[in-house]
């Protein structure tokens, strides 16, 4: 059934949909889980390990995907990828690393890191919950936050983030995995 537009509110509870807490199996061997947070999070097996796309934004939102992909693989995350450096996307990686992860960035992902961790952080945390309606709850209005479920952000929630351990500045970057 076509979603009238017109309705902003029929459209995104339709929208809503594609944000039901579930592991997507894309292909044999990849994995993305959607709806624990924000972002997605990737599993890609790999013959010896596994790699993992993106960590969500805390590390509350990560032990909940690491438990389902754990029922999907049991190797150990040999390496961990930074898309880019908002959030949602870097501050669960504590939780899917052992003491040999590396962990891979763009050299500008870093940099921005670098400079922004706890600069300019409490600049963006408020930006973020206004645009993603972090104070609303399902009672005062909250349906999703556009591009995700939600933003699990809590005061009491724990950054995981892990500095990258190598970093790429050209166009790819190839891993025996």
């Amino acid at each position: 059934m076509p979603v009238d537009h017109s309705d902003p509110v029929e459209c995104l509870l339709k929208h809503n949909e594609e944000f039901t807490k579930q592991i997507i199996t894309v292909l044999p061997g990849i994995h993305c889980a959607i709806g624990y947070g924000l972002a997605n999070s990737i599993l890609i097996e790999g013959n010896d390990g596994n790699i993992i796309v993106d960590t969500l934004e805390s590390r509350e939102s990560a032990e909940d995907v690491k438990k389902d992909f754990d029922k999907i693989s049991s190797k150990p995350v040999v390496a961990i990828i930074y898309t880019h450096n908002h959030s949602d996307h870097v501050f669960g990686a504590e939780v899917f690393a052992n003491e040999t992860t590396k962990v891979y960035s763009h050299a500008k992902t870093l940099e921005i890191l670098d400079k922004t961790m706890n600069l300019v952080q409490p600049i963006t945390f408020q930006r973020a919950a206004r645009q993603f309606g972090i104070y609303l709850n399902k009672e005062t209005g909250h349906i999703n936050s556009g591009i995700g479920s939600f933003l699990n952000y809590k005061q009491t929630n724990r950054r995981a983030y892990l500095a990258p351990t190598d970093t790429v500045s050209g166009r790819s970057l190839e891993m025996g995995v």
